[in-house]
C-alpha cells in the first residue's frame, strides 16, 4: 500500500510539475504575442503621428480630419489648450508657422487598456511660429483610442526641452 501510494504521490508530482511547465510556456507565448502586436501598433501610430506632423507643416487639415477623435484635446506653446477636431483644423489650415525639418525618435507605446494607448516620443525640429522660433527639442504624448475598428487620436500635448535635455 506504500508502494501504490508513494507511486500516486510521485506521478501526481509529475503531472504538477508538467502542467505548470505547459503554463509557463503558454504565458511566454501570451507574452510574444503581445509584445508583437504593441510593436506592430506602436510602429502603425507613428506612421499615422508623422503623417499628421507632415500635413502639420503643410497647412493640410485632411490627415487631421481623418485621423482625430471629435472631441480631441491639444496642448501645445502655440495654441495653448485646444478642444475639438474642428478647432485643431482650423489651427493646422491658418498657422504662421514655417517648419524647415523635424524627426521624430525614441517612441514609446504604454496601453491604458486594450482600446487605448499613450504613444510618447521625442520630436527635434526647426520650427519658427510667428518669427519666433520654437524650442529644437520638445517630448511629445498622443493618446490613441480604439472605436469601431479605427485608432483615433485623442489627445496630443508637447512639452518643451530644457537646453540641458537637448
Amino acid at each position: 500500500m506504500k508502494t501504490i501510494t508513494m507511486l500516486l504521490l510521485g506521478f501526481a508530482l509529475a503531472v504538477g510539475a508538467v502542467a505548470q511547465d505547459e503554463t509557463k510556456k503558454s504565458d511566454a507565448r501570451k507574452s510574444e504575442k503581445t509584445a508583437a502586436s504593441n510593436d506592430k501598433l506602436q510602429a502603425d501610430l507613428m506612421t499615422k503621428e508623422k503623417a499628421l506632423w507632415d500635413a502639420w507643416g503643410k497647412k493640410d487639415g485632411k490627415p487631421f480630419e481623418e485621423s482625430m477623435n471629435p472631441d480631441t484635446v491639444g496642448v501645445d506653446a502655440v495654441n495653448g489648450i485646444s478642444i475639438g477636431r474642428d478647432t485643431a483644423v482650423k489651427q493646422v489650415t491658418t498657422h504662421n508657422c514655417e517648419v524647415k525639418s523635424y524627426n521624430l525618435s525614441d517612441e514609446k507605446i504604454t496601453p491604458i487598456d486594450k482600446d487605448a494607448v499613450i504613444l510618447t516620443y521625442k520630436a527635434d525640429q526647426d520650427v519658427t511660429c510667428g518669427g519666433q522660433k520654437m524650442p529644437s527639442t520638445v517630448y511629445a504624448s498622443s493618446i490613441w483610442k480604439k472605436q469601431g475598428g479605427k485608432w483615433w487620436a485623442a489627445f496630443h500635448q508637447e512639452t518643451p526641452a530644457t537646453p540641458a535635455q537637448q
